[in-house]
């Protein structure tokens, strides 16, 4: 690899490593809690990790400077090759380009995205081609790279502002790859042993020691494209400032709204697989006689006793919004009395959501209607994993709608995603009931 190919592939790991670490924090932020235990191992493997590719860099750029200085005269030896004075972002992130070669805006990065377009205008030098489609010279195929800080902003929007996304488990991929394959143990029950063939006995003296091997598969993520259409005005071009806010805030959340849906609801084909249609969903069956669009105290129960035990610290329920009437008159029956099974959120001075067995109770559009499979989810994101490759890219087009003076911007990333269970636990005791971190009821038509 080239010198300067180890240094961004370097600084692009960092940044990764950096990425795992905030999303971290962000996932205990929002469930107001601390990390766990294993989040705090992950955490300080991320930051060993960036210890190590800082110590890295360092070393490339210390040699690039030592091989530029021995290629100079004698007497321009002494000289450093690189300014000292890094301001802040180049500072924050490693390689970007000193302040005079980028942009002071995203603004004034989508007006030149823009100006672009006309071949009699040029390109403005600042800008990276990123081929997004089958060409790099046709702007409706092809596209530029972010600028390094306002593609880092734009990941950062996606992955804190949405319902799921900063819950689930997001892993590295190499900056030369196109997917990842991850070796995971078949241990779809304890019948055949911890992992899938360690079995622990007791043994007489001089009892014989039976040998078992672990069972693996593997699991593949393969990236694949989502992309996000931002119409916009020539009279919105013309002011930067609102331009910036009008497409980061557009973008960001069509990103977010097409990826979160995917993940409850993805076919695998051409996007991630989505919990509702992998083979580690368990779907509860309803009681004997219950009415079609109701969900009872016993339905509740029985999602509650098949999900997993080492997921129940991680799970939120996800509802259609028009069931929370029914929770809110949900109880149990006590002699001449009873209970409320539901909690409502707090106010202002307590949890935003409700919550049911100590767990939030999230509304949330991705559910299915009232009475239909999946219109209730009990579910621990932590076992979704999601990989994401590069920054976001982006590309204009005035090929559509010209006649009205609008110009489309397109932002693509590429993502995917998948359960980390690719089937549902039985345990060895009570074996009638399979177990997952991924629970819904079946429909109620």
């Amino acid at each position: 690899m080239a010198p300067l190919d180890r240094t961004i592939e370097l600084a692009r790991l960092i940044q990764s490593r950096m990425a795992e670490c905030e999303a971290l924090k962000d996932k205990a932020l929002i469930e107001k809690r601390h990390l766990t235990g294993e989040e705090m191992i992950k955490f300080g493997t991320f930051m060993n990790d960036v210890d190590t590719y800082t110590g890295e860099l360092e070393l490339e750029k210390r040699e690039a400077s030592a091989r530029e200085r021995l290629n100079k005269p004698l007497t321009d030896a002494v000289r450093p090759s690189v300014d000292p004075h890094i301001d802040d972002l180049q500072a924050k992130y490693p390689g970007l380009p000193a302040k005079e070669k980028r942009f002071s805006s995203f603004g004034e990065q989508l007006q030149m995205v823009r100006r672009a377009t006309d071949p009699s205008l040029g390109v403005d030098p600042r800008l990276y081609r990123a081929v997004v489609g089958l060409s790099e010279g046709t702007p409706s195929d092809g596209g530029f790279l972010l600028q390094q800080d306002y593609s880092a902003d734009i990941r950062t929007r996606i992955y804190t502002t949405g319902m799921i996304l900063p819950r689930v488990s997001r892993l590295p991929i190499s900056a030369n790859s196109n997917s990842t394959s991850i070796p995971v143990v078949k241990d779809d029950t304890e019948g055949s042993g911890i992992f899938g063939g360690i079995i622990a006995y007791w043994l007489s003296e001089g009892g014989t020691k039976t040998v078992t091997l672990p069972q693996w598969e593997s699991m593949t993520l393969k990236l694949k494209k989502l992309a996000a259409v931002v119409p916009t005005t020539d009279e919105l071009l013309a002011d930067a400032v609102a331009l910036e806010a009008f497409v980061r805030l557009g973008a960001g959340k069509a990103l977010v709204k097409a990826a979160e849906l995917a993940i409850i609801r993805g076919t695998g084909a051409g996007q991630p697989l989505g919990i509702l249609n992998s083979g580690a969903l368990v779907t509860v069956v309803i009681e004997t006689g219950q009415l079609a669009d109701t969900i009872v105290y016993e339905n509740i129960t029985k999602m509650w006793s098949r999900m997993s035990a080492e997921s129940r610290p991680n799970a939120i329920w996800l509802i259609n919004q028009s069931i929370e009437p029914q929770l809110y008159t949900m109880g149990i029956t006590v002699g001449v009395g009873g209970s409320p099974v539901y909690t409502p959120a707090g106010g202002a001075s307590g949890s935003p959501y409700g919550s049911l067995f100590g767990r939030p109770v999230v509304p949330c559009n991705y559910c299915s209607a009232i009475g239909d499979v999946g219109d209730i989810i009990l579910v621990d994101f932590s076992e979704y994993l999601w990989i994401e490759k590069g920054g976001v890219q982006e590309a204009s087009s005035i090929h559509v709608e010209f006649l009205t003076d609008q110009t489309y911007y397109r932002f693509v990333m590429r993502i995917d995603g998948q359960p980390a269970w690719k089937t549902v636990f039985t345990p060895t005791y009570g074996a009638t009931l399979t177990q997952s971190p991924f629970v819904t009821l079946a429909a109620r038509p």
